[in-house]
């Protein structure tokens, strides 16, 4: 269950910085339309 959790976390991290990443740029370029 440790190992488990030891590869998903980095993993889940890795998404969610993603996730924001992708999310500010859709912001960015909404600002920027209007």
């Amino acid at each position: 269950m440790d190992k488990l959790v030891t590869i998903i976390v980095p993993v889940y991290n890795k998404q969610e910085l993603f996730l924001h990443d992708c999310i500010e740029s859709i912001n960015r370029l909404n600002i920027d339309h209007h």
